[in-house]
């Protein structure tokens, strides 16, 4: 959902599934000398997924 709605892109959205729901490590989903751009898309997109989710949350709180 949050890369259709270019929260994130698909591969940032390859990325947070592989560590985070399939519980593997970056170093595990990069390739060889990928790690470290991998790593800096990871970050990005969390910071992505932080923000759009306190957008969702306050947007919610005002409608109640």
């Amino acid at each position: 959902m949050v890369a259709r709605r270019r929260v994130i892109d698909w591969e940032e959205k390859r990325i947070i599934e592989g560590t985070l729901i399939e519980g593997k490590t970056l170093k595990e989903i990069s390739s060889q000398g990928e790690y470290e751009r991998h790593k800096y898309q990871r970050n990005n997109a969390m910071k992505a997924l932080r923000g759009y989710l306190l957008k969702l949350l306050k947007k919610n709180e005002s409608q109640v």
